[in-house]
């Protein structure tokens, strides 16, 4: 046990179960995943995120304490803890081919990492709907990147609004297709989306994506 977990107070059992379940692996990963396992911990029951701030629309700064799957993470506001379903996209699911890889690269993103916020509502299952962009440091301005784009930029959600898909998004989408990034790797007629997969049963499962390994 290193000198730093020592230092916290830390014992291997609690630094182990924190890093597990947040999926971080290595010594200089300890401490950091022991604090939010904590936050997690004090806080079991995420609330809802309000969409209006003074009457109008407002960037909030949070950190991520959790990435549950590519689109949904839980998130520390001041001393709430919400869970947040990113807007514009949808990601791969858990059991689906690619969405280890689409979370992977979101938890590598913004684990423990400060984010900007936009509330838009709630969804049925009392997730918080929001916009997501990155900042280097706590409080950099303006924000950076949005993390909607970012995903289908590198081929590991697909562009959705209720409405349609956005111009913008749908264009970054082509073009990651069109280089075979991400879920694209094996072209686009093998490719199934979120909510056609979960319709499937374990045949269909078994043989979606035939032939293309991830």
């Amino acid at each position: 046990m290193g000198v730093g977990v020592v230092a916290a107070g830390l014992g291997p059992v609690a630094c182990h179960r924190a890093s597990a379940a947040l999926g971080l692996t290595g010594p200089a990963d300890t401490i950091r995943a022991f604090k939010l396992w904590r936050i997690v911990q004090e806080n079991p029951k995420p609330v809802v995120l309000p969409a209006l701030s003074y009457g109008r629309p407002t960037w909030q700064l949070a950190t991520v304490v959790r990435v549950v799957d590519a689109d949904t993470y839980e998130v520390q506001v001041g001393r709430a803890t919400a869970r947040v379903r990113l807007l514009q996209v949808d990601a791969p699911e858990h059991d689906q081919p690619f969405g280890a890889q689409a979370t992977d690269s979101v938890r590598a993103l913004v684990l423990g990492k400060y984010v900007q916020l936009l509330s838009g509502g709630a969804d049925g299952y009392g997730r918080t709907l929001a916009r997501v962009k990155l900042r280097p440091v706590a409080f950099s301005t303006p924000p950076g990147v949005s993390l909607d784009s970012l995903l289908v930029a590198r081929g590991w959600a697909w562009a959705y609004a209720p409405s349609g898909q956005l111009v913008a998004l749908a264009s970054q989408q082509q073009r990651a297709a069109a280089a075979g990034r991400g879920l694209w790797k094996c072209g686009t007629t093998r490719v199934v989306r979120p909510g056609i997969w979960r319709a499937y049963n374990a045949q269909e499962k078994a043989t979606a994506w035939a032939g293309c390994s991830w």
